[in-house]
């Protein structure tokens, strides 16, 4: 079988070894099966392929993987539980048809969701359903050594244990542990208190300028080492960064100080000083 990437559709084309399962294809379009991309059956060329729908409003896995590697984790896992059950519960649904690239899973920030392909294709050369769960799992987990979310160190150590792991007994865990949904962040508190009193800023939009021009999202006029237009609040995806916007007196994260136009990655906890005015960073969940 061969996938192809595109922009706003994925191709799986049936290759001579291969056979397309009819009766697969017919229940997928029949249930609504949760976190699975719409297919429909074409023919291109004389050539029979399945063409899946890619979200509009989307973020590839990899890219979801470098801004927030633990919340992402637990949103694949949770979307993909979701799935698993459903093809527990119809015995026409084939856990096997999951398709488990890293390269056609895309995250949907808006859901707090992951979207999979479910290609009923029957090809003699494909992994065993064990050993690409085990695949992607490994990448997936592979920089999150320290995570201490508990079900997921669950499946670290059973990942580590390649190849000795029991896949099935990792599917079920996966199955019954995860797909309760995962709470997702619906903006930023600034909180400061402190000498000059208590006061927030709240961040509830795809990008918020700090700074004492009253133009700006967020004024802050209780300093005068605050720029007219002194830092940037964006969201890219499902992660908050924080960029300064060429200020006098700098913007910092941590006591670090940004340089240039470096945009870092705000989470709870996090402090952030603005010229001499420090806030505490706190996540608004949905």
């Amino acid at each position: 079988m061969k996938i192809n990437v595109f922009e706003s559709h994925i191709t799986a084309v049936p290759e001579e070894q291969d056979s397309f399962s009819l009766l697969g294809y017919r229940i997928m379009k029949k249930m609504d099966i949760p976190n699975v991309m719409p297919c429909r059956r074409i023919l291109f060329n004389e050539e029979e392929r399945l063409l899946f729908e890619v979200p509009a409003e989307k973020e590839s896995l990899r890219s979801a993987m470098d801004a927030d590697p633990g919340r992402t984790v637990l949103l694949v896992l949770d979307s993909l539980a979701d799935i698993l059950k459903q093809t527990e519960q119809n015995e026409f649904l084939k856990r096997e048809y999951i398709d488990f690239s890293m390269d056609t899973i895309y995250i949907v920030p808006s859901r707090g969701k992951a979207m999979f392909l479910y290609c009923p294709i029957v090809s003699s050369d494909r992994a065993s359903f064990g050993q690409r769960l085990y695949t992607l799992l490994e990448e997936l987990l592979g920089d999150l050594p320290n995570y201490e979310e508990e079900r997921v160190r669950f499946l670290l150590s059973r990942i580590s244990a390649w190849p000795e792991t029991d896949m099935e007994e990792v599917f079920r865990f996966i199955r019954e542990k995860f797909g309760h949904g995962v709470t997702h962040i619906k903006g930023l508190e600034f909180r400061y208190s402190g000498m000059l009193g208590s006061f927030s800023f709240y961040v509830r939009k795809p990008e918020f300028i700090i700074g004492k021009n009253q133009l700006c999202d967020g004024v802050l006029t209780v300093s005068s080492a605050i720029s007219r237009r002194h830092c940037r609040v964006f969201q890219q995806g499902t992660q908050y960064y924080l960029t300064d916007l060429g200020s006098r007196n700098h913007t910092y994260l941590n006591d670090r100080m940004l340089i240039g136009q470096e945009a870092v990655p705000v989470r709870e906890g996090d402090r952030v000083r603005i010229a001499d005015v420090e806030f505490t960073v706190r996540e608004e969940m949905e």
